[in-house]
């Protein structure tokens, strides 16, 4: 400080450093991790109302399909593959709308390696949340007895 008297020093141990390093960088992380998973639990929860307000709406259909001889894993299998292939569709349509920030080169310092993970693991996150959300629903649905359907028709 002698030799350069308008440089301030500031001597800390590394680990202090390191330790302040993580909780400035840490912090934000934690925080946005528990709003996206407040936000997909909303989302799950939300995707099992509407799931079961279908069921519930298609409760003569799927007694009718009982009575014909579908079995029960047969119609929770119907479901989820009602819920797999909107999923689908709506995946593709995402990811032709994000596909295009290559092309506008507004990735910015994104690999495109990094890019592509991050899509793939967005779609399987997709898939698992709108299949578990459906779960339910589809074994409500293969609960409806035959019987229950007939007597509307």
């Amino acid at each position: 400080q002698d030799v350069a008297r308008n440089i301030s020093f500031d001597i800390r141990s590394m680990e202090s450093v390191r330790d302040e390093f993580l909780k400035n960088f840490l912090l934000p992380l934690l925080i946005a991790g528990l709003v996206v998973a407040f936000l997909l639990i909303m989302a799950g929860l939300g995707l099992t109302g509407v799931q079961w307000q279908n069921i519930t709406q298609r409760t003569k259909e799927l007694g009718l399909r009982r009575a014909s001889g579908a079995t029960a894993g047969r119609i929770v299998l119907q479901v989820l593959g009602e819920v797999f292939l909107v999923s689908s569709i709506g995946i593709g349509i995402g990811f032709v709308v994000v596909l295009q920030l290559p092309i506008l080169d507004l990735l910015g310092y994104f690999s495109p390696a990094v890019y592509t993970g991050s899509m793939l693991l967005s779609a399987l996150l997709i898939y698992m949340l709108t299949i578990a959300a459906a779960l339910y629903p589809g074994y409500l649905a293969a609960k409806v007895q035959p019987a229950e359907a007939l007597r509307y028709e």
